[in-house]
């Protein structure tokens, strides 16, 4: 009897636990209902509804209601030209504000805010927004576009042309996105204040229009040109041109050179070049820009399409060819005054000169004797990066590494992929040990990275601040670094690391979250994600093992010496990313030990996608260090 009546209270309290547990969720049910209502009636929020068999589903639901609302709210007020949108004329101008905002959701649509109404399988959600955040989603693209247009000025100022056209166009277009986009104003280093709308076309107009291009040297086959602006050979800068039958892939210039094949029959004279400012390829950076990209009709220039004129031989007479070569010369443009170059340069020009007949004749095992075993394996990888072709013939410098080591600088050449639209150029430097024979292979930074490295060896006063062994083992190492992902040096990669090295990546994600009352608030965050020495080089030997060609870019940098630690310095690098399905752009930071040249060390090595204000927040935007890690944060 005592059993059944213990029994019975079991399934009492059980009965009572339901009824209990449904009452609490109807109460809840009523509130979310209630506090819906309210939100129907708050002129300072903007709402959708939308319902489904699956809560899912009226999410998705709501949301595309929000944005719609969002939209028509907005439209009245929009002072872009609804014309120069990419519909054809079959989209009206509602539907052109949608996919304008649509591109929100993409980046700055934060504290989107998300109330369940009611479950599945009738489910029922509402999803709002205050006018306070939509104003702020617009001031947060804005604020975006005026970075881009500081960076733009930043390349334009370090020759470096192809950046500072990409983030000019990038700028444009996020401007013309805007709800008040005449209302956009970038304020310059002198304190001069223009208006983005006007302004950034007629900068890319003018960028474009003072680019002279000269043929130094053709054959019926192939043809050198010497790009220069304001008679300033070009860092970088990218171009397509007519072959006769159509316009090609990208080629790219690099300190002032590029190299280019003719198809016969075609007069190098009568060529006709375009230059590239829109990187719609590369936009997958920046989902934001991919989006307003995708919806604007493409802006022409009538500057960004030349043809040559002029004949290549009248312009070599005018233009002597030693003086062609010191010029373009990439070594030489760095200030490498601060470096003595080797006594008793003769072997090594003779072995460059070996190496360089070689090359041009396509048949690489006539200089097989004048390598190591290692290097001559560094060499035939970089010959087989690409297609790889020579430019014109160079002037080296030959600088003493220590130890009887000389590193000659450099050999420019072009890389091109079969399966893939672009083509590279890079300073090629060769290292000779103390038997003269070359030992090891890279990629060169070029002059203007190097630039930087020299100037902060030196005082304005002359005087000596790092050590000139420091200044070729920084340069060394960064060289190296960058080849090691060209090539896919894994082995090089995971001894340059130390074992303790601190690993950080970051990754923009969207995070959920959600309140027991059931409402939900999506913000856009990055996520740092932190890797031992082991987890980054597994991660790095899955990216190489499915990539046609891996291609780093440094448009920036600025080296610092460590306060501690001896010989260890800060590199803090604006990083383009180049891969066969894959590209990125952000910001790289390494701390690295050079006591040892031989064995350098990365201590931290961290990436960001974009400046975070949440790091070195308290500088002001146009502060060159606002938004990122740097060595202040280690």
């Amino acid at each position: 009897m005592s059993l059944k009546i213990n029994s019975n209270n079991l399934l009492m309290n059980r009965i009572l636990s339901f009824l209990l547990l449904a009452v609490t969720a109807l109460s809840g049910w009523a509130l979310n209902e209630e506090r819906a209502e309210e939100i129907r009636n708050d002129d300072t929020i903007v709402y959708g509804e939308g319902t489904g068999e699956t809560q899912s589903e009226a999410d998705k639901n709501a949301l595309n209601d929000l944005m719609s609302k969002i939209s028509v709210n907005v439209k009245s007020q929009y002072a872009s030209r609804m014309e120069s949108m990419s519909h054809n004329g079959e989209i009206s101008e509602s539907s052109s504000m949608r996919m304008v905002i649509d591109t929100y959701s993409q980046g700055h649509l934060n504290n989107t805010q998300s109330l369940i109404i009611s479950r599945a399988p009738n489910a029922h959600v509402m999803r709002y927004i205050s006018r306070d955040e939509i104003n702020a989603m617009f001031t947060a693209r804005q604020d975006k576009a005026v970075i881009y247009t500081q960076e733009a000025q930043k390349a334009l100022e370090h020759l470096k042309l192809g950046t500072a056209l990409r983030y000019y166009y990038w700028s444009l277009a996020l401007v013309k996105s805007l709800q008040y986009p005449d209302k956009a104003i970038y304020t310059d280093s002198e304190g001069q204040q223009h208006f983005l709308i006007v302004w950034l076309p007629q900068q890319i107009e003018d960028v474009m229009s003072n680019i002279t291009v000269k043929v130094t040297e053709h054959s019926e086959t192939d043809a050198t040109l010497f790009f220069t602006y304001e008679d300033q050979p070009i860092k970088e800068v990218d171009f397509t041109f007519y072959n006769g039958n159509s316009w090609t892939t990208l080629n790219g210039v690099k300190n002032g050179m590029a190299h280019i094949e003719l198809r016969p029959g075609v007069e190098v004279n009568n060529l006709k070049i375009r230059y590239e400012y829109e990187y719609t390829a590369q936009s997958g950076m920046d989902t934001e820009v991919e989006g307003v990209l995708n919806i604007f009709d493409p802006v022409f220039f009538q500057s960004a399409e030349i043809a040559l004129a002029g004949d290549a031989t009248t312009w070599k007479e005018a233009v002597s060819k030693k003086a062609f070569q010191q010029q373009v010369a990439t070594i030489k443009e760095a200030k490498t005054s601060t470096l003595d170059e080797v006594d008793g340069r003769k072997p090594y020009q003779k072995a460059m000169e070996q190496v360089e007949l070689a090359v041009l004749r396509g048949k690489y095992d006539e200089a097989r004797d004048l390598f190591t075993d290692d290097g001559w394996q560094m060499m035939d990888q970089l010959l087989h990066f690409g297609r790889a072709k020579m430019l014109s013939k160079q002037s080296y410098g030959f600088y003493d590494l220590g130890e009887n080591r000389v590193v000659c600088r450099s050999l420019v050449m072009t890389f091109s992929f079969p399966n893939n639209n672009r083509t590279f150029t890079e300073d090629v430097t060769f290292t000779f040990n103390a038997d003269k024979k070359i030992e090891a292979v890279s990629f060169g930074l070029g002059a203007d990275a190097n630039d930087d490295i020299f100037n902060r060896a030196i005082a304005d006063d002359g005087t000596r601040i790092w050590s000139e062994a420091s200044v070729l083992a920084l340069t060394t190492f960064l060289e190296n670094y960058k080849t090691a992902f060209a090539l896919k040096k894994l082995d090089y990669l995971e001894g340059v690391f130390d074992d303790n090295a601190v690993i950080i990546t970051g990754t923009v994600m969207k995070r959920p979250e959600v309140a027991d009352n059931g409402q939900m608030q999506i913000n856009e965050v990055v996520k740092y994600n932190k890797y031992s020495k082991d987890e980054y080089i597994k991660k790095l030997k899955n990216t190489f093992a499915t990539q046609e060609f891996v291609n780093l870019r440094f448009t920036d940098n600025d080296v610092t010496m460590m306060g501690a630690g001896g010989e260890t310095f800060s590199i803090q690098i604006h990083q383009d990313y180049y891969s066969s399905t894959y590209c990125d752009t952000g910001y790289l930071f390494l701390i690295v030990d050079i006591n040892d040249p031989e064995k350098p060390l990365i201590k931290v090595r961290t990436w960001q996608p974009n400046r975070d204000p949440s790091i070195n927040g308290h500088y002001p935007k146009s502060h060159p260090d606002y938004g990122l890690i740097g060595p202040g944060n280690f």
